[in-house]
């Protein structure tokens, strides 16, 4: 009985249980570094949004494939012509068929709304009613949607990061979801809450930079610094809008247009910016004077005010970038400022045309001698920008050839100044006009006289190189004699010591060639 009584005990054990799995890997998606990766890649790099967006549908078909999420026909029916999505749903995300490219495929959503808003904002000229017509509200609109639908999108992306992403993508998803909301708060006006949203964003990336590695701190900083122009916008806003922007505004404004993240803001920031400057325009006394040759010159018109207050502005900016170290901002900001002067020189042309009058006594305003002006400063500008292409070129060891090019050009911008007239014959600014055209002469000479020596021709170059010490004592004279120039007194005496060097090894060789010696290639 015993032994029966135990068969049946045997018989009766169920099956163990199978064994526990163990728990899932929490999902890691780093968000913000592929974004700015796959930006750069595919258009944003050259603000190309169309393009940005085309890859995000690509993207999209090819994650919908890969994850079986392709729309279905609606009802079940195969000949039905409609079609419904299939969404990544928290039930998803839930089981273990989560996955990283399920987080994707939202994330590529929510970037391919917000690339056709700022597409569509690129294609309809940048500020929404500025034009006032029906394609310009419609083209609101629409960005307006579509700004509304990437931030559905992306706190779709918030959400289902609750379900299986680590603490560090729920973060990540939080922060891009911040973004996008302030992003439509500032398309729609929504001043407060859009500073807000981007200052969540901001403070969210700044402290996931702190614990990053070196690749992903950077993209997320870029990310966090990108912030700073949308929240100074919505503050100036906040403040009184245009009535708020004062001359120190200005220049902080123009900075920010310069700075990552100011892409989609450009024309919002020009905006603000040219409001600032016909207030003060229009508030002024009526009357602006600029200073020329030692004369006044007349400025009442107040849209000639509004361009030389914008030519202001970016010369002084330009002047800030002088004194960095960054050579790609100082050549944007000479870029700028030159075609300020563009403008402004073709707004006097057009107004004096209008006005009727050479002198424009009646309008109070000098039409004539403020277009001097401005080719003066315009020309001051560009030779600016060459002494500049001369220090590159001697920093990084050019050759003669080049630095005569570039002499050649500062030289013929030297005599467009000395031809400008506008002033008594003799004054001081015709003098040094002439000095400035003088030392360009000296300067190109020697350059002429290297070029020759590294040509084998000896005989010129000893020939222009004497030429070229004869013009850096005169140049030197006409300085002294102007009231001293303390740097170019001293430039052109370390030239004069040069040259004479250059004139001394041109000869030797000039000697080699002749008595059968010998002669080698270039100096310098």
């Amino acid at each position: 009985m015993s032994d029966e009584k135990e068969m049946v005990i045997i018989d009766s054990t169920q099956p163990p249980p199978p064994p526990l799995s163990p728990p899932s890997p929490l999902l890691r998606f780093p968000l913000h570094s592929l974004i700015s990766s796959r930006q750069q890649n595919h258009g944003l790099k050259f603000s190309d949004h169309g393009s940005y967006g085309s890859y995000c549908s690509r993207r999209i078909r090819r994650l919908r494939s890969s994850l079986l999420l392709t729309n279905r026909p609606a009802g079940g029916g195969r000949r039905s012509k409609k079609y419904e999505g299939r969404p990544v749903t928290a039930d998803v995300m839930r089981g273990e068929g989560g996955r990283v490219d399920h987080l994707d495929l939202v994330a590529m959503e929510a970037e391919r709304a917000w690339a056709n808003a700022m597409s569509c904002k690129a294609s309809s000229g940048g500020r929404g009613g500025g034009g006032g017509g029906e394609e310009d509200k419609g083209g609101r609109r629409r960005r307006v949607s579509r700004l509304g639908k990437a931030a559905k999108h992306a706190a779709r992306l918030e959400g289902l990061c609750g379900f299986g992403a680590d603490e560090r993508t729920r973060v990540e998803a939080a922060a891009y979801a911040a973004w996008m909301r302030g992003a439509r708060g500032l398309e729609v006006e929504e001043w407060e809450k859009a500073a807000k949203d981007f200052g969540v964003a901001q403070a969210l990336l700044k402290g996931l930079a702190e614990t990053a590695g070196a690749e992903e701190r950077r993209a997320l900083e870029e990310r966090a610094e990108g912030c700073v122009p949308s929240i100074r916008y919505c503050k100036y806003n906040m403040g009184g809008g245009s009535e708020a922007v004062g001359l120190d505004d200005r220049a902080d404004l123009l900075r920010l247009l310069d700075g990552p993240g100011a892409a989609g803001l450009r024309e919002k920031l020009e905006g603000l910016l040219d409001e600032g400057r016909k207030r003060e325009a229009r508030d002024g006394d009526g009357k602006t004077d600029v200073v020329f040759r030692g004369r006044e010159v007349a400025v009442a018109d107040a849209g000639v005010r509004v361009k030389l207050l914008k030519a202001g502005d970016l010369q002084k900016e330009l002047t800030a970038a002088l004194g960095g170290d960054d050579e790609e901002l100082v050549e944007k900001c000479y870029v700028k400022a030159l075609t300020a002067y563009d403008d402004a020189l073709d707004f006097v042309g057009r107004a004096q045309a209008k006005d009727g009058s050479k002198a424009s006594k009646s309008a109070g305003t000098d039409f004539p001698s403020l277009s001097r002006y401005l080719k003066y400063m315009k020309l001051r500008c560009m030779m600016g920008r060459g002494e500049s292409m001369v220090r590159a070129l001697a920093d990084s060891h050019g050759s003669p050839h080049e630095l005569v090019h570039v002499y050649e050009s500062l030289l013929q911008n030297a005599k467009q100044v000395q031809d400008l007239g506008g002033g008594e014959p003799g004054d001081e600014f015709g003098r040094e006009a002439e000095a400035q055209v003088l030392r360009l002469r000296t300067l190109r000479c020697r350059q002429l006289g290297l070029v020759y020596e590294s040509m084998g021709e000896y005989g010129k170059a000893v020939a222009v190189l004497g030429l070229a010490q004869d013009l850096a004592t005169e140049t030197g004279e006409r300085y002294e004699a102007l009231g001293g120039d303390e740097e170019v007194l001293v430039e052109m005496a370390e030239l004069e010591g040069a040259v004479t060097g250059d004139k001394s090894r041109a000869q030797a060789r000039a000697y080699l060639k002749e008595t059968g010696g010998g002669g080698g290639g270039g100096g310098g």
